[in-house]
């Protein structure tokens, strides 16, 4: 089978109970992290799957099969597989092996913690790495959102602090000492903790005001209060 020239993949949990989202329990309960969960994992698969570039597999990693087919709303053109053993640089790194030893030419990874970053973001992603080595979306805890690449670095996912503040900082440390070019996309964020539900509360308001059309309806669904949201994003963002 001839390799794709481009693969798009997004890591994320399996939705199980008690295993997604607990640091936003409180406010949401077990039941309603895993919902919430769910919604953003089914909402990022069908808003990166209007991505329109030639030649572009698009393949989500699970951290363990389904318990059941029904867990998950996979849409259609999407491939399933399950992570490799290890922490989050073993998955990655095992993956982005992979990928490149099939001769894949571009490599892009995201979680699926963003359901509204726009898809020019990570179109731009993939036209960066015609240019650079690496590209990466720098994330406002500390971390990143997305991460591409054109080459196999294995030491980009060694000694990181995973889950931490310090991800961004060593990963760039990494890329700075071995000399690789890189680009940094848009800042972002992921919804992790409490805060961010009213971030993100706050951008579903806009954006159903400004643009319905982008509205991540499953995680709407799963926020609560949102009508009265008023649309303010932090200079981060603008």
């Amino acid at each position: 089978m001839t390799a794709p020239a481009e693969i798009l993949a997004v890591f994320a949990r399996a939705p199980e109970l008690g295993r997604v989202k607990t640091r936003l329990c409180p406010p949401f309960t077990a039941d309603e992290a895993v919902r919430f969960h769910r919604a953003l994992l089914e909402d990022t698969l069908d808003h990166l799957g209007k991505l329109n570039r030639p030649d572009l597999s698009r393949v989500l990693l699970l951290s363990r099969p389904l318990l059941q087919a029904t867990d998950l709303d996979v849409p259609r053109g999407w491939m399933v597989g399950i992570q490799s053993p290890g922490d989050l640089g073993a998955k990655l790194s095992s993956f982005f092996n992979g990928a490149f030893r099939r001769e894949t030419r571009r490599v892009v990874v995201l979680g699926c913690d963003s359901p509204t970053l726009p898809l020019e973001v990570v179109d731009d992603a993939f036209e960066d790495l015609s240019r650079v080595d690496v590209t990466l979306g720098p994330a406002a805890d500390g971390g990143y959102y997305l991460i591409g690449a054109r080459l196999f670095l294995p030491d980009l996912f060694r000694g990181i602090s995973w889950g931490t503040e310090n991800v961004q900082r060593q990963t760039r440390a990494v890329l700075d000492r071995l000399g690789h070019r890189y680009h940094l996309l848009v800042p972002w964020y992921d919804v992790d903790r409490p805060p961010d539900l009213e971030k993100l509360r706050e951008e579903i308001g806009y954006l159903r005001r400004a643009h319905p059309e982008l509205v991540p309806r499953r995680t709407a669904a799963a926020l609560p209060d949102l009508e009265d949201s008023e649309f303010s994003l932090g200079p981060e963002f603008e």
